[in-house]
């Protein structure tokens, strides 16, 4: 309440101004302080006993509690403790102008002006995703950075860049906002991948600006990390390789074929991800095969294989599943699209392939038909076959057939007994286990009667000296001619019947004239001809001949003094172990007349030789101690006809002693004598020749003279010899019966067993006048 002498003292120290009207003015100031609340209410101002005009300029300043209850109940700008309103107002009277009585000034419906000179005060800053705050973010999201002040002055204007500092408007970085009054600041929504190259952490720097243009920057003032996209299935192709073939529909809705099917599986993440585990879920029958996908850097994608088998004929679903294996783990287990991401369906429509059917074109009547067939099956895959012959009318005579197996051979004999003349049919049928048959094959075969011959032809040595031609053909005709060669020659000619037969051929007799040539080995060419056409069986082969061009003698001789100037040059017991007779050959000489004989010893046979000295049996010992004389001999073999083989041989000269020192002379013409024979007896076997011990050359019985010849009579009979033929010298000295020696010599060996040409022609080797 302010008194008139208050008024009247402030009056007088108030400044003057002239106003507009002319009238001077005197502007006194009141400093007034409510302190009736902390609400802004009307307020009034109440002078008493005022009777001048008077108007009234008031400058209010609103305490802190005051500012402080005017945020709270407007709750709009900025705070600020220095505010200040102006207002300029006539001063109203209740009772009017010049009136005397108190006066009531009242101030309403202030009207107040801000001074704002303070910036932006940041609250906080975060990111905000479907009513989350703060939520994991991955590259390819969008969310939303929240920018809020104390304030919520929604007036100003707030800048972002994804930034360590605060940048230039309109930089790739940078982002504006707008006011939310949901969110309670200021919004900036954005794609990861529209402001990142690819997952890492980012960096939130902020500048405010408000009506006044105050301004506050923040860099990196918020940050939060951006995780790699969310594993998501994009794309899922299916390839299979050139063997297996899409049927029907698209690849990853499809009927499948393929003999022995390959497949690939090749899947993307929406997120271009590298690093993901990728599973493909292959799923039939309610069992379901995990298949791995790794990552292949040429490709760009992640592939998995697969290879059925015939067992996984049927419909299969795909699931595709791609998860982390580190971080937060997340997965996209729906792959594509909820449900199946591909289905396949893996059929068996095709019919084993390749039927392939052998007939000959023409065969021989009589003989049993071979047939062979094949085909060809997918791996695993099961067939069942049949080969059928159809007779010349038609009806089935014949069937063979198969279990269901992987076998792709189907050989069958048809019996001869089962073809007849004319035109046979063979089908040949394949069916796998899925029932797909193939188309069936046929050929045809004419049963003929054979014009020729037909059949086999062999030779086989049965021994050493047979050769057996063996033969078993089918002719039109009965016979068929079989000829024989050997080195060109023909040695056997004749007709054979028709089938399986054979002849053998003595080698002995066949081989004769080769054997006399003294041929070691023979070219044998045999031939089975048709008697019209000019067909043959043929077989050709070489002999060998060795074993028959060999003597085989084998024997044993007395070797104890056998020379020239002794009663006998030849004691041998000879065999023939060989294959062929042996002409055995004795020749002697005794001063210019020759002697001998030739006898054939055959295979197997044994012999005793003994021949005297022709000297001894020519000449007395008088004659054969004064007088020169001379002696040769020679023993040989050969087979008839071929080369000869000398077997021993020798000659002796003695010539007798000369001048007055006969005995001086004498023994050395012995010594000259014995000088001059050829050498000792000389064998050559051909084969083996054996030589026995002592104890049987014992046996041996030296045939010297009538006495002794009785006397080993035992012994002799051991080796029965006998000789085929025998030829002495000419004697002409008449018989002397009544020589005992030569009698009783005579019939002993007529009891050893010798012939009486034999007996007489040994006999007469010692007693040349003995006549039987």
């Amino acid at each position: 309440m302010l008194s008139q002498t208050e008024i009247a003292s402030m009056l007088s120290t108030a400044s003057t101004r002239t106003a507009s009207d002319g009238r001077v003015w005197r502007d006194v100031t009141l400093d007034l302080t409510s302190s009736g609340g902390t609400g802004l209410t009307d307020f009034a101002l109440s002078v008493d006993h005022t009777v001048i005009p008077w108007s009234m300029h008031a400058h209010l300043d609103l305490a802190a509690p005051t500012n402080a209850s005017i945020i709270q109940t407007c709750g709009s700008v900025y705070l600020s403790t220095t505010c200040a309103a102006l207002s300029a107002h006539d001063v109203t009277y209740n009772t009017g102008i010049n009136t005397d009585d108190g006066v009531l000034i009242t101030f309403s419906d202030l009207s107040l002006s801000w001074i704002d000179d303070e910036a932006p005060r940041l609250e906080r800053i975060s990111h905000r995703y479907e009513g989350v705050d703060q939520p994991t973010v991955r590259f390819g999201d969008r969310t939303v950075v929240v920018v809020e002040d104390l304030i919520d002055e929604d007036t100003a204007t707030v800048d972002l860049w994804f930034a360590p500092n605060v940048g230039a408007v309109g930089d790739s970085n940078h982002l504006t906002t707008s006011w939310n009054a949901a969110f309670g600041g200021w919004v900036a929504p954005f794609d990861t991948a529209d402001h990142l190259a690819g997952p890492g952490a980012i960096n939130v720097s902020v500048r405010m600006t408000d009506q006044r243009g105050n301004t506050a920057t923040h860099p990196s003032e918020y940050g939060f990390m951006v995780l790699p996209s969310m594993p998501e299935v994009a794309t899922l192709s299916i390839e299979a390789d050139q063997n297996t073939t899409l049927l029907e529909g698209p690849s990853l809705a499809g009927v499948w074929e393929g003999d022995g099917p390959q497949f690939s599986f090749q899947v993307t993440d929406a997120g271009n991800r590298s690093d993901l585990l990728a599973l493909v879920d292959l799923t039939h029958n309610g069992v379901t095969t995990e298949r791995a996908a790794a990552w292949n850097v040429s490709v760009g994608a992640y592939l998995a294989t697969w290879a059925p088998g015939r067992e996984s004929l049927g419909a299969w679903t795909v699931e595709i599943r791609l998860s982390e294996t580190t971080g937060p783990g997340e997965s996209d287990e729906d792959g594509l699209v909820i449900g199946p991401d591909a289905t396949m369906e893996l059929v068996d429509r095709t019919a084993p392939g390749n039927l392939s059917l052998t007939v000959p074109t023409t065969h021989v009547l009589g003989e049993s038909l071979f047939l062979s067939s094949s085909w060809s099956l997918s791996p695993e895959e099961h067939a069942i076959a049949s080969l059928s012959v159809f007779g010349p009318n038609g009806d089935e005579i014949d069937v063979k057939g198969t279990l269901a197996g992987t076998s792709t051979t189907l050989n069958h004999t048809v019996p001869a007994s089962k073809l007849v003349e004319g035109l046979h049919r063979i089908r040949l049928e394949v069916r796998d286990e899925g029932g797909n048959t193939a188309t069936p094959v046929e050929a045809n075969v004419s049963i003929e009667e054979r014009i020729g011959v037909d059949g086999t032809l062999q030779t086989n040595r049965a021994n050493s000296t047979t050769v057996e031609v063996i033969w078993d053909f089918r002719t039109d005709e009965s016979t068929a001619q079989l000829t024989v060669h050997l080195d060109g020659t023909q040695v056997h000619a004749n007709p054979v019947p028709e089938g399986g037969g054979s002849v053998a051929l003595d080698l002995l007799t066949a081989a004769n004239d080769l054997l006399a040539t003294g041929a070691q080995q023979a070219t044998l060419s045999v031939e089975l001809c048709h008697y019209t056409v000019d067909e043959c069986l043929s077989n050709t082969s070489v002999l060998d001949l060795t074993d028959l061009q060999d003597l085989g003698l084998e024997g044993t001789c007395l070797t104890d003094a056998l020379d020239g100037n002794a009663t006998d040059l030849m004691v041998c017991q000879i065999s023939n172990n060989g294959l062929r007779p042996v002409v055995l050959t004795w020749a002697t000489a005794a001063d210019g007349i020759e002697d001998g004989w030739t006898l054939t010893l055959l295979p197997g046979v044994q012999r005793t030789l003994w021949e005297a000295n022709p000297a001894f049996t020519q000449y007395n010992e008088i004659h054969r101690s004064t007088q020169e004389w001379a002696v040769s001999w020679s023993l040989s073999a050969a087979h008839e006809g071929g080369p000869s083989t000398i077997l021993q041989s020798g000659e002796f000269t003695f010539i007798p002693p000369q001048g007055p020192d006969e005995g001086e002379d004498n023994q050395t013409s012995q010594d000259d004598g014995a000088g001059s024979s050829a050498g000792e007896a000389v064998w050559v076997v051909l084969t083996v020749l054996v030589f026995v011990v002592p104890a049987v050359v014992s046996l041996l019985l030296v045939l010297r003279m009538a006495r002794k010849q009785a006397e080993g009579s035992n012994e002799e009979k051991a080796f029965e010899p006998s000789f085929a033929e025998v030829s002495t010298s000419d004697v002409s000295t008449p018989v002397m019966t009544e020589d005992p020696e030569a009698i009783t010599y005579h019939a002993e060996l007529l009891e050893q067993g010798y012939s009486e040409e034999d007996a007489t022609a040994y006999t007469q080797q010692y007693f040349p006048t003995f006549r039987a």
